[in-house]
């Protein structure tokens, strides 16, 4: 048994199954010091890790390949994330050569209406850019206009915008364990701490840093200032933002049971959004069926596709998200600035689109 991720590496029969394989690790490890004359002194260690595994296989004959990644998450963690502390590292690289042999067979999925069932190694990235970044409200005021968009989600309206069903709660949290943007204080000395942005499904919240609590009337920042160095104004930046789950909701086997044609998605592979955040296009790492076939409901996902992608938009006269997301126990969102430090109870998700219909337009994805 090996007892490490490059051990874990070594031990893969991935010779006669992929004709190339890359691994990458990204790390951090940032101290901070903090003083300002308002009396606040702090000192922070913060350590944040990255391991992508990837392998690539090619058919001669035909010239078409396809690739397959790990879907471990970047966390708020050092070396003993790469040994086995918070990721079944065995089992997701073991799994590899059989999954990639299998996606080289699959067919292309049938463009088209179906319900989708998304796992977190997909959704954290809908949340992150649908809710995470249309919440940052120096974002929302149009201060960003210039670099990185502006949003739907605009100041006024707050406690009317509806993002989605009653079952949908979102937090911005800066203090979730292992959460890459979890901290003690941000850059303006404002302590962590939790906060609603959607609650009930309405739109209750933002990020917020001093100046931008300040100019809107709110009565103090919830901690999002970040500055890359002493040189530089500190800016708002996202918190982990994360989908809570509905504590009398299904688990993820009973969610993909009780769909009659669908699509469960698991992980990341591209995505294109707008810079209003209005329409979404993301494309799944290893898609399956999860069809009910004469009354037979499958207790988890069948047949493996090559990749799709889906879609939400909403009408440029409403500015509703067209995507309404319903939540179950076991669905969330990794948290989420970056994703995934997330709840192991929380693993899927049903997103139903738009508001007045049951299903979420499908297509293929473009190289296929």
């Amino acid at each position: 048994m090996p007892h490490s991720i490059d051990e874990a590496f070594t031990a893969l029969p991935l010779r006669s199954l992929a004709d190339a394989v890359d691994a990458s690790l990204l790390t951090v490890h940032e101290n901070k010091f903090y003083a300002d004359t308002a009396g606040t002194v702090t000192t922070q260690q913060r350590v944040r890790l990255h391991p992508v595994f990837t392998a690539v296989s090619v058919d001669e004959s035909s010239g078409e390949f396809e690739s397959m990644r790990t879907l471990a998450p970047p966390v708020g963690r050092g070396w003993e994330y790469l040994r086995g502390t918070g990721w079944d590292w065995d089992d997701e690289l073991a799994r590899i050569p059989e999954l990639l042999a299998e996606k080289m067979r699959a067919p292309s999925v049938e463009p088209g209406l179906y319900d989708l069932v998304i796992d977190p190694s997909n959704l954290w990235l809908t949340i992150h850019e649908s809710i995470g970044h249309a919440t940052e409200l120096d974002r929302a005021l149009g201060y960003e206009a210039a670099y990185a968009g502006t949003s739907f989600a605009t100041f006024d309206q707050l406690g009317k915008l509806r993002y989605g069903s009653e079952l949908m709660n979102v937090t911005g949290d800066r203090t979730a364990e292992h959460g890459l943007a979890t901290i003690g204080y941000d850059d303006e000395g404002v302590e962590a701490q939790s906060w609603d942005l959607v609650k009930d499904g309405v739109l209750v919240g933002y990020q917020l840093d001093r100046r931008i609590a300040r100019l809107t009337g709110f009565e103090r920042s919830n901690g999002c200032a970040y500055a890359d160095s002493p040189a530089h104004v500190p800016v708002q930046r996202m918190a982990n933002v994360s989908l809570q789950p509905d504590p009398a909701g299904m688990s993820t086997e009973d969610l993909i049971g009780s769909v009659d044609r669908g699509i469960y998605g698991v992980g990341d592979r591209s995505w294109s959004i707008d810079m209003q955040r209005y329409n979404v296009y993301h494309i799944d790492q290893k898609p399956a069926t999860c069809t009910n076939t004469d009354g037979r409901r499958p207790i988890s996902a069948q047949t493996q596709y090559r990749c799709i992608g889906y879609a939400a938009s909403s009408s440029s006269r409403d500015t509703r998200r067209g995507a309404s997301i319903l939540p179950r126990n076991d669905v969330r969102s990794p948290a989420s600035c970056s994703p995934r430090a997330s709840d192991p109870r929380l693993k899927a998700l049903v997103v139903r689109c738009p508001y007045t219909c049951s299903v979420v337009r499908v297509s293929r994805c473009p190289i296929h």
